[in-house]
């Protein structure tokens, strides 16, 4: 385990070397793969134990790969673009959403979904299991610790033979290009290169920051919602042609107006995820001293990863939480956030929107905005929304410019499908 494990905090260099430490292992019947994209994520996930370890998990995994799922093809009267979706859409539905959105960008469009709650045994995956443990062995010989060895394997046997079945789909419906939800999943990011053998034009979305894993992306496009994403993308290695700026794929196709204020009576306050209990019980704690004494109504909005009874002690009885985030969205008069997407998400949808910034973690210094560190602070920006609302407008407008272009605009995702996808034989 010492092998995934950074000299400090988070580097992308790291990050990169510990995918790169396994793809000179040759594997048996895996044929030319590159073992590193796929096992990108993976990577992530254990350098940042953001995984269950241990024999106990790894065994439940082997033992999930003799189930495969449900494929759900959903085809309309054309078959040019493909759009594939192979996550969580149980647990995430605002991911579904989000793909949802693009896919109707692009007229005509065949949508493959992996249906979760449909398991099925698949007796002829139980010789694949001398397999996977055939791969660890030759993993372990670099990695030196088996448990992880096996999991990598299984990661990787899961990867290739799932995608399998995807690429038999697709191969009937003989598109001319295909898209994914994220190559860095790894089934897509699979998918993608067998794709890429037989000249199918790939392109595949962000979600998310998209700030810290590029390393296993692998279309020959990059759908990025801001131009903070591209510059992030072209430092970690991708090609300024490869990354288009088309927005967050959740707004796809929607026009946006900032609304005028008179009152601030809901005030969205965004948590986010991972390891961020502290900040965000600082933030609240200065929001809920903020609004001490004024009718405003904190409206939370949870992160998916977030341990909703961490928080429970630090509520207000007039705070509302909010699980819907479509809901969340229309109720809110103007939004509080730490390092959350859903701040460049906010600006996009010209809701004003400002930052808790305490100097532990700031994911975009590049844009020295404007933001708070204690009550007063924020109590004098919820003063100037209502009374200069006209001149944090404009603010917020310089924001958007910055973060998404002057061209970035609710038709972008629609004239890329229609004039800029095309095959581009150099790639």
């Amino acid at each position: 385990m010492e092998l995934f494990k950074y000299s400090g905090e988070y580097n992308y260099s790291e990050y990169s070397e510990m995918c790169k430490f396994i793809n000179d292992v040759k594997l048996v019947s895996f044929g030319d793969l590159k073992k590193d994209s796929i096992l990108a994520d993976y990577v992530f996930s254990i350098s940042m134990k953001r995984m269950r370890f241990g024999w106990k998990n790894t065994l439940r995994r082997m033992l999930g790969g003799l189930f495969t799922y449900t494929y759900e093809c959903k085809t309309p009267s054309s078959n040019s673009t493909v759009f594939v979706f192979t996550g969580d859409g149980v647990n995430r539905p605002d991911y579904v959403q989000g793909f949802n959105k693009v896919a109707e960008q692009c007229d005509g469009s065949v949508k493959i979904y992996i249906d979760r709650s449909k398991l099925q045994f698949r007796l002829a995956r139980i010789p694949g299991i001398a397999l996977e443990l055939l791969w660890a062995f030759e993993i372990n010989k670099r990695i030196h610790q088996f448990a992880t060895s096996l999991d990598m394997a299984i990661y990787l046997f899961r990867a290739k033979y799932d995608s399998r079945v995807l690429m038999k789909k697709i191969d009937k419906l003989s598109p001319k290009r295909v898209v994914t939800f994220c190559d860095l999943m790894p089934i897509e990011g699979t998918l993608t290169q067998m794709l890429f053998k037989k000249h199918i034009v790939t392109a595949t979305m962000q979600h998310g920051n998209g700030n810290n894993i590029f390393y296993g992306s692998c279309s020959n496009y990059y759908l990025a919602n801001s131009e903070i994403s591209k510059t992030n993308a072209i430092e970690c290695g991708m090609s300024d042609h490869k990354v288009v700026v088309l927005g967050p794929m959740k707004y796809a196709g929607d026009r946006y107006t900032y609304k005028p204020l008179k009152a601030i009576k809901n005030l969205g306050v965004v948590l986010d995820g991972a390891l961020n209990l502290p900040n965000n019980l600082q933030m609240l704690k200065i929001v809920h001293e903020a609004v001490k004494g004024s009718d405003i109504c904190c409206c939370i909005r949870f992160h998916p990863n977030n341990k909703r009874e961490d928080y429970q002690p630090y509520l207000m009885d007039c705070d509302k939480v909010y699980d819907n985030l479509e809901e969340f969205e229309s109720d809110i008069d103007a939004c509080i956030v730490y390092n959350s997407s859903m701040y460049t998400d906010m600006i996009y949808k010209k809701i004003l929107v400002y930052r808790f910034k305490n100097g532990v973690i700031d994911l975009y210094p590049e844009l020295q905005d404007r933001g708070f560190t204690n009550a007063a602070e924020l109590q004098s920006i919820l003063g100037q929304i209502i009374h200069q609302n006209e001149l944090c407008i404009a603010e917020q407008e310089n924001l958007y410019n910055r973060i998404f272009g002057i061209h970035c605009t609710d038709q972008s995702y629609r004239k890329f499908f229609d004039t800029s996808f095309v095959w581009d034989s150099s790639e």
